[in-house]
């Protein structure tokens, strides 16, 4: 476990959630048993890896003072993105968004009717657990919270004025 002792230095355990906290540690460990081979295959691959699992590759290349490096990160992966969408006129950017609940209903009926209205004013909203009520029905979904209805940020004001 030197390893989680020298990521110490660079990140602190001590305000490090415990589930990252574990994670690291299993991490530290599978790559600990990996063969040299193995690790230059997953370095090369760096930028899929969660921001832990890169941490804990790092600190068995160096604790192996392996000669190969992790990929570049994940900003050149994107620049490179976006020039490859450049190219290509029929593909576009995923845009995410943060959306926001605004109500919780009981039925499938009275969101999908919310939605609706909303839609109809121009607003796009999306029904959460849905699929939930569906399948498990009305308590199902009670046990989830409900199901929610969704909009963007930016529409929050102008929805909870529709839905009075």
């Amino acid at each position: 476990m030197a390893i989680l002792q020298q990521l110490s230095s660079k990140c602190s355990l001590l305000t490090m959630p415990d589930y990252d906290h574990q994670e690291l540690r299993r991490l530290v460990e599978r790559f600990s048993e990996m063969h040299d081979g193995e690790l230059e295959a997953i370095a090369a691959d760096a930028n899929s890896l969660t921001d832990l699992a890169r941490q804990a590759l790092q600190g068995e290349i160096s604790r192996r003072r392996l000669a190969f490096k992790l990929a570049p990160d994940a900003t050149t992966k994107t620049e490179s993105n976006a020039s490859r969408i450049a190219e290509h006129p029929g593909i576009t950017e995923v845009e995410y968004r943060e959306l926001v609940t605004i109500r919780s209903f009981n039925d499938l009926a009275g969101a999908s009717l919310a939605k609706g209205f909303l839609e109809s004013a121009g607003i796009e909203a999306f029904v959460i657990g849905d699929y939930v009520a569906q399948q498990a029905g009305w308590f199902g979904a009670a046990a989830y919270g409900g199901i929610k209805l969704q909009v963007s940020i930016e529409d929050v004001e102008a929805a909870g004025r529709l839905l009075g």
